[in-house]
């Protein structure tokens, strides 16, 4: 297995300064000199067979889908043994940083969660004394916003868990921000699952809100094909512990109500401030199994009643009884909020296909 070196550009792209480094890869701001536009970029930090197949797959994903709620990805190549692909540039927040009005260092505690791969995770679960990964903070500083908020009291005796659950203080949570975000998310989704697709790693750092509105969903390295019986069997548990469904974190076969189920995580949070589950990974994942979470009304008062139901549908540990996306969108009615999509420059003109047919070639070859 060889490791790939910190990018420092090419011939073609210009680094400007690194976005974001995960355990598979990371994505840099660079100025594309050919194209002269600014793109994002993703390398990979490891080359062996399997890391090589996920980062190709990443890319093959979402070459042929073109949805405003998707990120739209442009050029997979290599450069030498360093492989990358080019994307949009999405500027933006988290999604919880867009409905609370908080920065990012006010929310960075699960936001921040670290998506596992199978053999870390398969590792943990046996190990007998697993240090806790997710805790709820002692503490946070309210960021005032200019515009009209509904302000959610948080009941501490109500919240399940030890006593260092229940010192989480009071939040401003914007419903119209979070209606809007939250049908634009399913939105596109459920685009990803028309197409054939399962997300597998939904987790609010992996949404993001521009200053206009347009909710984007990003990092596809996780996403898998749908098979004829809409699901998808996998050798190995994969995604971000807080935010998986039952089935996924204990390597049943995962389906589109999987991905609805993370959608409920992160409602949840954003309702109450809090994930359904806390603890260890261990901790977690058998409370999940086992144990149905407090509706989000039970801890927060004034919480619409039609969100409260809709997450705890969400939420079911049965996937049979999750609501799909057709009657998720039907449920969060018409989006009042603004949020046309002006393609970059590579699509209007028409360089989704510029240099495809060269990457088409790669991918068949993987």
């Amino acid at each position: 297995m060889s490791t790939q070196t910190e990018f420092k550009g090419t011939a073609r792209f210009q680094l400007q300064r690194q976005l974001g480094s995960g355990g598979f890869g990371s994505v840099y701001q660079v100025f594309d000199q050919e194209r002269k536009t600014v793109v994002a970029l993703k390398t990979l930090h490891q080359t062996d067979a399997d890391s090589l197949y996920r980062f190709k797959q990443e890319f093959r994903v979402l070459a042929d889908i073109h949805h405003p709620n998707l990120v739209s990805l442009y050029e997979l190549m290599s450069d030498g043994e360093q492989w990358f692909f080019t994307m949009e540039l999405v500027k933006g927040v988290n999604f919880l940083e867009y409905v609370w009005g908080k920065s990012k260092e006010d929310i960075d505690y699960i936001t921040n969660a670290k998506t596992v791969r199978a053999a870390d995770l398969e590792d943990l679960i046996t190990q007998k004394n697993v240090e806790p990964t997710l805790k709820i903070p002692r503490e946070a500083t309210i960021t005032n916003r200019q515009v009209e908020t509904q302000t959610y009291e948080v009941i501490a005796q109500k919240i399940l868990g030890d006593s260092s659950d229940s010192h989480f203080l009071g939040f401003s949570l914007d419903e119209d921000r979070l209606r809007a975000a939250l049908r634009q998310l399913a939105e596109g989704i459920s685009s990803l699952h028309d197409a054939g697709k399962l997300h597998r790693d939904l987790k609010p750092s992996n949404v993001l809100v521009t200053q206009q509105g347009r909710v984007v969903i990003l990092d596809l390295g996780l996403a898998v094909e749908v098979a004829a019986k809409g699901t998808h069997e996998s050798m190995h548990i994969v995604g971000t512990p807080a935010y998986m469904s039952p089935e996924q974190g204990t390597n049943l076969a995962v389906s589109k109500s999987s991905d609805w189920y993370s959608v409920g995580v992160i409602l949840y949070e954003a309702l109450t401030g809090r994930v359904p589950f806390t603890g260890s990974l261990v901790d977690i994942l058998v409370k999940r199994q086992n144990t149905d979470p407090a509706p989000p009304g039970e801890l927060v008062k004034n919480i619409p009643a039609d969100l409260n139901r809709l997450c705890q549908d969400l939420l079911y540990r049965d996937p049979k009884l999750r609501p799909l996306g057709k009657d998720i969108l039907q449920r969060l009615g018409k989006n009042e909020v603004d949020t046309t999509f002006v393609p970059s420059t590579f699509a209007a003109r028409g360089l989704f296909l510029s240099g495809r047919q060269e990457p088409l070639k790669i991918l068949k070859e993987a």
